[in-house]
């Protein structure tokens, strides 16, 4: 059962992010709109476990951790020449 409420604490606060981004991606533009959402991910403070590890972190921290490995694996490698 707590795997089900974590579950759903994460997916709501995904919900509110992404429902942020929607909002302010057409008054900022969508890299300003993400930077803010990125930056929101400090508000969400609910307790979660993380990857089974019994320490628990803010559901915030969580979701920071995995928009930045999602948005590290779809940036371009950088040239030798950089």
């Amino acid at each position: 059962m707590e795997y089900d409420v974590e579950q759903r604490v994460t997916r709501r606060a995904v919900a509110h992010l992404k429902r942020l981004h929607e909002r302010l991606a057409g008054v900022l533009g969508l890299e300003q709109a993400a930077l803010a959402v990125l930056a929101a991910t400090d508000l969400l403070q609910h307790p979660v476990t993380s990857g089974g590890h019994e320490t628990t972190l803010p559901v915030g921290t969580v979701v920071r951790q995995h928009l930045v490995e999602a948005v590290l694996q779809t940036m371009p490698e950088a040239s030798a020449e950089e």
